[in-house]
């Protein structure tokens, strides 16, 4: 069993390298707070410090060219960057002076490699059951979140490899302790224990409940007369709570008992309320449209089918894992930005995993000893987190979202809409925003409806009569969807409201940042007539897109001169109109009527331009010295 395991999970390790490689070369960026993550790593394997410098400030942690504000309330005093934690920067350096971002993505996907082998083992280890535990992790590492944050600069990843190898270092203690003749192991692992869970806080703060979860479960594990080898887990720890608020002390300029939240972005006054966790976070998580668990990985469901009947040392495990996870979620469900809003879907729930891979340990042991009876079952579960996980990997853009991240799972209904006109996202409640009765009505009815298909499972694996808990979950499945279409809100496909708050994916196709990186793939994978046709169509959803222009006409002047021209004269007009709203207006003019040949005009254009210039300034100058004399007698 030990080399099927090896042999499946260096199969999963490739998956994440190849997924790595493609997210870098075709160029498909985060959302949210990972570039900010990239900027710190390139920050801390330039200068060894944080100190940002007018370039650093000016441009993002992924391209040299392609910029990201950088709001004065994020820095400190002296321009150091301490608004997000200093983990993941600290790790993400070496890779980063090694490779760049692509550095960073190839360590996040060994990070991921080593999660799901660590993970097998400490499943197998609790379980008993190792052919068992290896299909719980594949479960996990091919469904969301796990997934898509194999390949993103966030603080997830590392985390959850080190709660899962904390977990491991835990599960052994109980034989060591209490037995003379292996104290001294006992007193590595407590140290190797204490390590692990003092650097776990200096990735977000809110690990720090993992760790002091696993540091009492420790504590318990050990022998009465023997609570003096704890302080081999507690001195860790202690340095750990001094470094972090020296670091805050020293990041903000200000000694302060709250200094280090102040290098936690989600921790503000007002950020966690009861009331979010109460109207949005719990029912959010699991059913939300954009970043809920049932709809992105519902096989993650039968881990529901595994707690019953436990063994002892199974449940023991269970209980642990339970006091881990729990508290970290309902704080993450406090938030107010619960779903992770700029983040890959689902990706607050990964401190849930080693519980949920115990439950699918236990649920998948019932179901081989079922063969084959047990599979139709499955069909509904494995179809739609099949379906979700390929988009993801066939289509990065989809798992790193569009724009906004929150609209994941949209993206992946306007991919499926697209190719089949199969609509399916209004079956979905939302809860990022303000949620109505009928968002609630869908989640109970989803939750409903997942309890009809386990307990019809349940039945075939307890070979019992199951004929009507499949009438019960058939009936139920297509009144869902009936009433879920029958109730949805229509808005105006083009208003941005709309986009948000509407459940039809079809205005969804309204939204300009689809096409531009449907043309953006396309240009890179040498289509060009699918890349015009989504150019055209981004000019046309959104005619001051300025970026849309030169590439389209690159794209033209080959194919049809005319209509070149015809896109041309658009994009200045629109430019034009654009001086004094878009500060790089005047680049984006002087571009087309360079490609117009008005080069007297382009270079007037340029020369303004640069009294004042945008983040454009040097292709501003690379062109205008084009546009020299000299220099155009020379080209020609």
């Amino acid at each position: 069993m030990r080399a099927h395991g090896f042999l499946v999970l260096g199969l999963l390790s490739i998956l994440y390298l190849v997924q790595a490689q493609r997210t870098s070369i075709l160029c498909y960026t985060g959302g949210g707070d990972s570039p900010y993550y990239v900027r710190m790593a390139r920050s801390l394997a330039r200068d060894f410090d944080l100190v940002m410098t007018p370039a650093e400030l000016s441009h993002d942690g992924y391209f040299e060219d392609c910029p990201v504000s950088l709001e004065p309330r994020l820095l400190a005093p002296k321009n150091r960057y301490c608004w997000h934690p200093i983990g993941a920067p600290i790790v993400f350096a070496v890779p980063y002076a090694l490779a760049g971002r692509l550095g960073i993505l190839i360590f996040t996907a060994l990070l991921a490699a080593g999660t799901v082998a660590l993970l097998w083992v400490y499943l197998a280890r609790s379980a008993s059951d190792p052919a068992a535990a290896l299909a719980a992790t594949v479960t996990i590492g091919l469904s969301a979140p796990f997934l898509a944050l194999a390949v993103n600069e966030y603080t997830e990843m590392p985390a959850l490899l080190l709660q899962v190898a904390a977990s491991l270092v835990l599960l052994g203690i109980p034989d060591l302790a209490g037995k003379p003749g292996l104290a001294g192991e006992l007193r590595g692992r407590l140290l190797l224990l204490g390590l692990v869970l003092a650097a776990l806080p200096w990735f977000h703060l809110r690990y720090a409940f993992i760790s002091v979860a696993l540091a009492v479960a420790a504590s318990v594990r050990a022998p009465a007369g023997e609570r003096r080898v704890m302080a081999w887990l507690a001195a860790p720890l202690a340095l750990s709570v001094i470094g972090i608020y020296a670091w805050g002390a020293h990041a903000t300029g200000t000694l302060s008992l709250f200094a280090p939240f102040l290098t936690s972005g989600s921790n503000r006054p007002g950020s966690v309320t009861i009331a979010t966790l109460v109207t949005n976070g719990l029912w959010g998580h699991l059913t939300d449209q954009q970043g809920g668990l049932l709809v992105h990985a519902p096989l993650l469901a039968l881990a529901v089918l595994g707690f019953a009947g436990m063994p002892a040392l199974f449940a023991r495990e269970v209980r642990i894992n339970l006091g881990v996870s729990v508290p970290s979620f309902l704080l993450v469900a406090s938030y107010y930005n619960w779903s992770g809003h700029w983040g890959v879907a689902c990706r607050f729930l990964t401190p849930l995993l080693p519980l949920i891979g115990l439950g699918l340990t236990r649920a998948w042991r019932r179901i081989f000893d079922r063969l084959p009876g047990s599979l139709l079952p499955l069909i509904p579960f494995a179809t739609l987190n099949g379906w979700v996980s390929y988009c993801w990997i066939a289509h990065p853009p989809l798992a790193l979202s569009l724009e906004n991240p929150n609209v994941n799972l949209d993206s992946v209904f306007v991919y499926l809409f697209r190719r089949s006109g199969v609509s399916l996202l209004s079956s979905f409640p939302r809860f990022i925003y303000t949620p109505s009765i009928r968002d609630y009505g869908l989640a109970l009815s989803l939750l409903a409806l997942t309890m009809a298909w386990l307990v019809l499972l349940h039945r075939v694996l307890e070979r019992q009569r199951w004929q009507l808990a499949l009438v019960v979950a058939v009936s139920w499945l297509l009144i869902h969807f009936e009433a879920a279409e029958s109730t949805r809100p229509m808005r105006d496909p083009l208003s941005e409201d709309a986009r948000w708050l509407s459940l039809d994916h079809r205005y969804l196709l309204t939204y300009p940042r689809f096409f531009d990186l449907v043309a953006a793939q396309s240009i890179l994978q040498k289509k060009p007539d699918k890349a015009i046709r989504a150019l055209e169509r981004l000019i046309e959803v959104k005619p001051d897109h300025l970026d849309a222009y030169t590439p389209l006409v690159d794209l033209l002047a080959a194919r049809r001169p005319r209509r070149a021209e015809e896109v041309c004269e658009q994009g200045i007009r629109v430019a034009t109109a654009r001086i004094g709203v878009d500060s790089n207006a005047l680049y984006y003019r002087a571009l087309l009527r360079f490609l117009a040949g008005r080069f007297k005009e382009a270079r007037d254009d340029l020369e303004e331009y640069l009294r004042k210039p945008g983040f454009r300034e040097r292709e501003a100058r690379t062109l205008l010295g084009r546009l020299s004399p000299t220099r155009r007698r020379t080209e020609r």
